[in-house]
């Protein structure tokens, strides 16, 4: 027996995930002059410490006006990054996920777990953090000196843990979504774990970490808009253990962009098949996380829960009368 959700709004007209798509691309066109302004100073230097065997390299003009020198750079990161995987690839969930959702076939399901446990299970041998690469013999570091932190959008990027903490938590996100089992959540929650048993309290505030690195080498001065509460005394970044950028992790009134990390919308005019018990737990599943946020209107949203709690029963008997 199988389940048919079908589209009942008109095809002649827009329908709401296109019309917010556009509104992203547009959020994603004003963003980038804003870029500039934070990250970079008004000469074009990289407001972030330099990789120690390419300090040379200050500035965007350096790298242009040197060809020799963005051959060195460009060579080093496909050495780094160009092999094996990276943990921001967790964000690649969504398309096996969506895959089964809209063909019920079972191989996208199982890569999901699969690949998901398998980061998982890397960070239970890296003492419970999570790594941000992984060669292709499956050594973590492999090709980053042996070290589990450096590579593509990871721990020691200027992102840091908005990049990791959004990949895995969109991947336990799908896990939770495909399987029923919640329990996956519990990726995610260990790596903010990690975070506040790093933390440092001051004047009743936690300040967690944001980053890791060489411990030792973080010695830059942020920007005024890269304000930390927790610096050392000469104003440059603090770093305890490797780990900086220590600042607070707390609930907002409005989400932040790192915590709506997927956004999964049924696409009109479309037909879900899937198992008839699947389905319907898919879909109740998808209206329980849509409805943790409402500056999401009229869009399943996968933006997930990050805080303890039960979530057992997403929406009790009576909505099941809708499907």
């Amino acid at each position: 027996m199988t389940v048919s959700l079908q589209a009942r709004q008109s095809a002649q007209s827009p329908p709401t995930w296109a019309l917010l798509q556009r509104q992203l691309f547009a959020a994603i066109e004003d963003a980038a002059p804003q870029a500039l302004q934070r990250y970079t100073h008004p000469d074009g230097r990289l407001l972030w410490p330099p990789i120690p065997d390419f300090e040379s390299i200050t500035s965007h003009a350096a790298v242009r006006g040197n060809p020799e020198l963005a051959e060195r750079l460009g060579q080093a990161m496909r050495e780094r990054m160009g092999r094996g995987d990276a943990v921001v690839n967790l964000l690649a969930t969504t398309l096996g996920a969506n895959a089964y959702l809209l063909t019920a076939d079972a191989k996208y399901r199982n890569w999901v777990v699969e690949y998901t446990e398998g980061w998982m299970g890397r960070a239970d041998a890296n003492g419970g953090i999570v790594p941000d690469n992984v060669g292709l013999s499956g050594v973590m570091g492999e090709h980053i000196n042996g070290k589990w932190y450096g590579s593509s959008y990871g721990w020691a990027w200027p992102h840091g843990w908005h990049s990791v903490g959004q990949a895995v938590g969109v991947a336990a996100q799908n896990c939770a979504l495909l399987t029923r089992r919640l329990a996956y959540m519990d990726f995610p929650r260990s790596q903010i774990d990690v975070l506040i048993a790093r933390g440092i309290e001051r004047d009743d505030q936690l300040y967690v970490p944001h980053k890791y690195d060489d411990p030792g080498r973080v010695s830059y001065q942020p920007g005024e808009w890269m304000w930390y509460p927790v610096r050392n005394k000469d104003g440059t970044a603090l770093q305890e253990d490797g780990w900086f950028e220590f600042m607070t992790m707390y609930p907002r009134k409005e989400p932040p962009l790192s915590l709506i990390v997927a956004v999964m919308p049924l696409q009109p005019p479309s037909i879900v098949q899937m198992p008839s018990e699947d389905s319907i737990y898919a879909v109740r599943l998808l209206i329980a996380f849509a409805s943790q946020s409402e500056h999401i209107p009229q869009t399943l949203s996968v933006a997930g829960q990050m805080r303890r709690g039960p979530l057992q029963d997403p929406l009790g008997p009576n909505l099941i009368a809708h499907f």
